[in-house]
């Protein structure tokens, strides 16, 4: 079977995340509800004939906690897992993506989280956010009305241990099992968004390693201060390498957040101009946004930096982000990704990005 009955004592000695639990006075933790999914490797569950599909499209096993709170306004589900598909900015709210977007809100929960709330694949009422690195989804299993109890109760969350958790390079599935592009999907004809922009993940057909150890992207603000260029919000966590030692047809950096635990995340990707990954627009056009996002959710801002090239800049306009920030040099492209977070506005974003270029860049126009 999928899920199996446990303990929450030992689930949070298993799973690769940080377990959450609500401290709202009435959100009452049903501790026989608890049920883990544990990891294994690509097509080794069998499924049990009373087994439902978590995902029409994943084909990973990769490790996820589930329970229910019995609430003011009803039954909550409660699932906890480590998002691990892939760079994406909209990773806290992927699963609202594609129900009801005009639905999606994005809610400030203290001084950094934010919570999105809208509508799942259930079509149930729910929200989702990431906190402490761990991804968090609620869901109204019944009553109504239930949108602002469940970002009142999102707010209460808090991790069960401050034990410090591992970098990614060690947490990931993919650090386990091999070749994203053979084992990630079970739909030949699906990819996974991976930007606001049009760029569908796995894109490569090759081998991948994670590290610990940073690997230099070709930059001027990386050449000069290497895993500290964000420094001091943000600190270099792991790496993925896809391809050869040299000329690798894709370098992922992640950097985690210092002062906001886990609250979000940043990725600075550099790839090669290969068929599959986001194509340079020609002349005055634009990047292509992704076909899943509603093009009137997205603001899109053009930059221009000293030497007058142009990056390009897709943003959800709440004030919180998330945003793309997309530009080529030479033979590569270069992706920022910056998930959502209090303080994560456009004009913080921009000057992630001039701290990449080793330069002031500015806003040229935007639609």
């Amino acid at each position: 079977m999928l899920f199996h009955h446990t303990t929450e004592e030992a689930a949070g000695s298993q799973v690769n995340f940080r377990l959450l639990r609500p401290t709202l006075h009435d959100a009452v933790y049903d501790a026989h509800s608890v049920e883990v999914r544990r990891e294994a490797g690509p097509g080794e569950i069998r499924l049990h004939q009373s087994d439902v599909l978590p995902s029409t499209w994943s084909a990973i096993h990769s490790w996820s906690v589930r329970y229910q709170l019995l609430t003011a306004t009803g039954i909550v589900r409660v699932k906890q897992f480590l998002y691990d598909w892939g760079p994406c900015s909209t990773l806290d709210h992927a699963a609202l993506c594609d129900h009801q977007p005009e639905c999606l809100r994005v809610w400030p929960l203290d001084r950094s989280r934010v919570a999105w709330t809208g509508y799942d694949y259930a079509e149930r009422q729910a929200l989702s956010m990431l906190a402490w690195g761990t991804n968090v989804e609620l869901r109204a299993l019944n009553g109504t009305d239930a949108e602002y109890y469940l970002v009142d109760l999102a707010a209460s969350f808090q991790p069960l241990s401050d034990h410090p958790m591992p970098p990614m390079a060690e947490r990931s599935y993919w650090s386990r099992w091999q070749r994203y592009d053979v084992n990630m999907v079970r739909r030949s004809d699906y990819l996974l968004p991976s930007s606001l922009w049009l760029w569908r993940w796995p894109w490569l057909a090759v081998e991948h390693r994670w590290t610990s150890q940073f690997v230099d992207i070709d930059l001027p603000g990386v050449h000069a201060r290497c895993g500290e260029v964000f420094s001091p919000d943000w600190a270099f966590d792991s790496a993925c390498v896809f391809g050869g030692q040299r000329n690798s047809d894709e370098i992922q950096l992640l950097f985690r957040p210092l002062s906001r635990p886990g609250h979000s995340q940043l990725w600075l990707r550099g790839f090669s101009r290969r068929p599959g990954s986001v194509r340079e627009p020609v002349g005055e056009d634009w990047p292509l946004l992704d076909p899943s996002i509603d093009p009137g959710s997205i603001r899109r801002t053009r930059l221009s930096t000293a030497d007058g090239s142009s990056a390009f800049v897709a943003s959800r306009p709440t004030g919180y982000g998330p945003h793309d920030i997309v530009w080529w040099r030479g033979q590569y492209g270069f992706l920022l990704q910056i998930s959502a977070a209090v303080g994560h506005d456009l004009n913080y974003a921009v000057d992630l990005f001039s701290v990449l270029m080793d330069e002031d860049a500015y806003v040229r126009d935007t639609c």
